[in-house]
């Protein structure tokens, strides 16, 4: 895959959607959670649950939150994950390994990929024969222990000497070359044939659990872009999904039960696991295609690849899952809020499948605003949250719900624009399932609940945006001429004085499918007075509508020739210049630093912070400013890009 292409689908799927604005409640929430894990790191750079799984997430979880990678809290972590990471042999290894791996990708410190490589192929070691994991994966020697410490200690002294970038750049996103000693592991990991099951993992069948597969597919997804060869084994876990899915469209937490039944009913958890891991599998067999073909629109053999939209199985899944959006009601947590059991757990599966998606809505359902009122309610007077795993686990959980984590915003760039139409699949008449035995107790065909929350009026724009907040696009008209002649849903009573205030009214004042369809035609449709419609109703718009049509407009941007779109860095219109800010990422083209350069100095802090992280995906730097930068912070910023471009030889 070529660098441009591979950049362009990454943009996609995180630059132009991390400055996502987060309602005040839920910012609010988010700054109190994180002071709460902030107080209980130990001096060692663990947590209370004492493990390095446990450390590896609160550290994934303050960086989603924006705390910097150089912050003390989240360098103790890496200091104490990088002593123990050849170490992890304990009842839950396989979720340390995947949530160490996930931790050194997001900080994005170079020095850290021979860890990566490592675990990523320890994982693959982990995988059992029905194409899933239990809690075991492959302990390694006291030899490989040595090679691979000293390995990671020689990519240490080179980063010391300056011959690979510092932290704070970002990690290559072109496969890496595995070194030799890592190659040497992945080969007898391979010798040895997939994981043999445990005592009771055979005893429940020897297909191990979704839970702990989940988590090391998706931390699979990142390993492969530090050169893991993952292709096969995210085809085998999909292979797992797809035949292994409950007549009612669910999942379970085992695959094949033996004597265990309790854990074979279809849970929503586990079916967001089922979804999550089709939809790695999709994206692994895609960019396998992109490599064979060398194009979007291949695929082995010339053949179209299917779309999600339209599999049958995961529309299935989605179907089961919409049954769960908006049945835990505010009631059910006044009296008891740290009696949730396992709801973060799931609200961060939902957020995670959703995002993955880009999905808005499921089953026609807001599914980020219900969770979100839920959270924040449910939130202790210490800023923590507590439910079966603990003040620290739980805590997690909900800040990544809360701030839309994604952890495979480069899957989300290939499926964006396809998997749209889930948004909207929901339960037949009468509650029937697809495939289904016609009884189904739980299902609701009724909208959301009276008490799920609507975003708030005036969002809060927070420091820095959040690298893996989703979003998700609205659901385009089946009939856009249809579309295109209906009224809007509440004309207003004074007729705006030019067509571009007459759409952007069409946008605001219209609701729920009807905005919807209406921001995809002004994001489709040509002429500069669709552009300057979206700028002018994004001030107007609030919540997750809001982080749509920015997106949209930056999409529309992206599409403009390079000429067009230096005009627009210098708009009037600041939301504009964000927009066409972003859409230089999405060209991947260099050419473009030296006119985002003058953007850093913005008097808009949302224009500064996309020129910020443009000149950051374009070059693989990070000169600054930060998000709470004063003016004469912005300015030296500036000045250190402008050096440093000089010294590229404007290339």
């Amino acid at each position: 895959m070529t660098r441009p292409l591979c950049a362009a689908l990454f943009v996609l799927g995180a630059v132009m959607v991390a400055a996502a604005p987060v309602p005040a409640a839920e910012d609010e929430a988010v700054s109190r959670g994180v002071a709460h894990l902030r107080g209980l790191q130990a001096p060692d750079g663990s947590w209370p649950t004492a493990s390095p799984g446990a450390a590896a997430l609160v550290g994934l979880t303050l960086l989603e939150c924006d705390v910097p990678a150089t912050d003390p809290a989240v360098q103790h972590a890496a200091t104490y994950l990088r002593k123990v990471w050849t170490d992890i042999n304990d009842l839950h290894t396989t979720y340390a390994l995947a949530l160490t791996l996930l931790f050194f990708d997001r900080l994005g410190d170079p020095a850290d990929m021979p860890i990566i490589q490592a675990l990523g192929v320890r994982l693959l070691g982990g995988q059992n024969a029905l194409g899933g994991w239990s809690y075991q994966c492959p302990e390694l020697t006291k030899e490989e222990v040595r090679k691979l410490r000293s390995l990671a200690e020689r990519q240490a002294e080179l980063k010391a000497d300056g011959q690979i970038p510092k932290a704070g750049t970002h990690l290559p996103r072109s496969r890496a070359e595995l070194p030799r000693e890592i190659r040497r592991l992945l080969t007898e990991f391979e010798r040895k044939g997939p994981m043999k099951p445990g005592i009771l993992d055979a005893a429940a069948g020897g297909g191990g659990d979704n839970s702990n597969t989940q988590f090391a597919v998706i931390a699979l997804w990142a390993a492969r872009r530090q050169g893991v060869p993952v292709d096969k084994a995210l085809a085998n876990t999909a292979t797992r999904f797809r035949t292994t899915q409950h007549p009612d469209g669910g999942w379970g937490y085992m695959p094949a039960l033996g004597n265990m039944p309790k854990f074979g009913a279809a849970t929503p958890s586990m079916t967001c696991a089922g979804l999550l891991g089709l939809a790695l599998g999709y994206g692994s067999a895609r960019e396998a295609a992109l490599r064979t073909e060398g194009s979007s629109g291949g695929a082995r053999g010339g053949k179209k690849m299917l779309d999600p939209a339209k599999d049958p199985v995961i529309r299935a899944g989605f179907r089961f899952l919409s049954k769960t959006i908006g049945q835990q009601r505010l009631d059910d947590i006044n009296s008891d809020p740290d009696g949730l059991g396992d709801m973060y757990y799931l609200l961060w599966s939902i957020e995670r499948v959703a995002v993955a998606y880009g999905l808005p809505r499921i089953g026609d359902k807001d599914w980020y605003a219900w969770g979100a009122r839920l959270v924040v309610a449910a939130q202790r007077g210490d800023g923590g949250w507590k439910g079966r795993w603990g003040t620290d686990i739980d805590t997690s959980f909900a800040l990544l719900f809360l701030r839309r984590a994604n952890l495979s915003s480069d899957l989300s760039a290939y499926l964006r624009g396809q998997a749209q139409e889930l948004a909207n699949v929901s339960l037949r008449a009468g509650g029937v399932m697809a495939g289904g035995n016609g009884k189904d107790s739980t299902a609701k065909a009724n909208p959301e609940p009276a008490d799920a929350v609507q975003p708030p009026a005036k969002p809060k724009t927070i420091p820095e945006p959040a690298p893996a907040a989703s979003g998700p696009r609205g659901n385009r008209p089946a009939n856009e001429q249809t579309a295109r002649s209906r009224p809007p849903s509440r004309p207003p009573e004074n007729p705006p004085a030019n067509e571009a205030e007459r759409l952007s009214a069409e946008l605001v004042k219209a609701v729920g499918r009807r905005q919807e369809e209406v921001l995809e035609r002004l994001k489709e449709a040509k002429g500069v007075v669709n552009t300057e419609a979206l700028a002018t109703a994004i001030p107007q718009l609030s919540g997750a509508m809001k982080t749509r049509a920015r997106e949209a407009l930056a999409e529309r941007l992206a599409r403009m020739t390079a000429a067009t779109l230096r005009d627009k860095l210098q708009d009037e219109a600041p939301e504009i210049r964000r927009a066409a800010a972003l859409a230089c990422a999405v060209k991947a083209d260099k050419q473009f630093v030296p006119d985002l350069i003058p953007l850093l100095e913005d008097q808009q802090g949302s224009v500064v912070r996309a020129a910020h992280a443009a000149l950051k995906d374009l070059t693989g730097q990070d000169l600054g400013p930060t998000g709470d930068a004063n003016a004469a912070a912005r300015t030296r910023a500036a000045s250190a890009w402008k050096e440093w471009w000089k010294k590229q030889g404007g290339r």
